[in-house]
Order: structure tokens, then sequence, then C-alpha cells
């Protein structure tokens, strides 16, 4: 069984064909796909409707197995949920790129409990553009 079908049966969410179909998008993708896209490379598989798509996202993210972005205040994206990390986006080509920096989390912490308070939650988007770019044009 893959790692995320086993967090469905732990978190007890029901392992449909359509929820197999999207726990292997997921698990295979290497960006952060939009529920368009994931019905597109479902749909090479096997034919789902969009509708389905949803719900069962929706069923996935609040069961905490999926996590929803919206990059930007673009379109809703997915990702497995996994250790904490955050996103840098290219503005120019949309690429989204994981920062997986432990000093920078260790630096939040660290304000957060010197100001007094306990950390719950928090979220980092940087917009950043490459260096250079226009050299390349």
């Amino acid at each position: 069984m893959r790692p995320l079908e086993a967090l469905c049966q732990e978190r007890g969410v029901k392992l449909t064909k359509p929820c197999r179909a999207v726990l292997g998008v997921i698990e295979r993708a290497s960006d952060h796909p939009c529920a368009q896209e994931i019905h597109r490379r479902v749909l090479e598989q096997r034919p789902i409707s969009l509708g389905t798509i949803y719900r069962v996202l929706n069923r996935l993210a609040a069961a905490g197995i999926l996590t929803r972005h919206a990059f930007n205040g673009s379109t809703m994206r997915f990702e497995a949920t996994s250790h904490r990390h955050h996103h840098l986006v290219d503005v120019q080509t949309g690429q989204i790129v994981e920062i997986d920096d432990h000093e920078f989390m260790r630096l939040i912490e660290q304000t957060v409990e010197r100001l007094g308070y306990r950390l719950i939650d928090f979220k980092v988007e940087v917009t950043a553009e490459r260096k250079g770019r226009e050299d390349r044009a």
C-alpha cells in the first residue's frame, strides 16, 4: 500500500477508485497541480468527471492528507501534506519552488517565542524573479 493510501485508511477516508486515482497523480506530481490538471492526468488512465475530482480533493484536504495553496491568489493548487515548508513563486514563469530551510524555521519559532507567543501555524509565500533574466532573452 502506498503511503498516502495508508494515511487515508488511518484517517478513515474511504479508498474509492477515484480517490486512488487522485492520490496516484499527487504522489507522482513534481509540481503543485490544480484540480483541472489533476483531472487531465487522471483522464489519461480512466474516465472521471471534474466534479468527482473536486469532491475527492475536498475530502482529502479536510482529512489533512492534501494541502491547498492559492499562490499569488491564483487557482487552488494541491500537494500531499508533509513536513512544513514554504514556497517561492517565479512571477515570470509561474514556477513554484519549495523552500525547505530549517534555519529560517528556527528563526520564526524563536521570534514568536521571544514575543511571548506559542506558534500555532504560519505561511510564507515568496514572490521573486530570477536575476539577470533580461540577459537571457
